[in-house]
């Protein structure tokens, strides 16, 4: 019960989150994490969280008039279902349409 109680309030916030980052606009980005130019880390446990939770933050984060630099750390290759290869070269692609360069990424694939 604590687990699922738990994983509930966990994906309340991060969609409590999402909802109120979508309303910033890329003119007041600078306002919210400084004048100058920012180095964050974006950190995930799996493959497609990048975008299923955090892609609209990314994009305004990146965005041309910001341009902040992200990192993007993933904790997992996803590969439960033996699909760890395929997820990797998903969260790849992802990250390039998210703006977050090359060599500015990492997927822990520890057991």
């Amino acid at each position: 019960m604590l687990n699922s109680f738990s994983s509930f309030h966990y994906v309340a916030f991060l969609l409590l989150l999402g909802s109120l980052l979508l309303n910033v606009q890329h003119d007041h980005v600078d306002n919210v994490f400084g004048a100058s130019k920012q180095h964050l880390l974006l950190l995930t446990a799996h493959p497609d969280d990048e975008c299923m939770f955090f892609g609209p933050t990314i994009l305004a984060l990146t965005a041309a008039e910001v341009n902040h630099t992200v990192y993007s750390l993933c904790l997992s290759s996803g590969d439960a279902d033996g699909l760890g290869d395929v997820r990797k070269k998903e969260l790849g692609a992802s990250l390039d349409v998210l703006g977050v360069d090359r060599g500015r990424r990492a997927v822990l694939d520890e057991p």
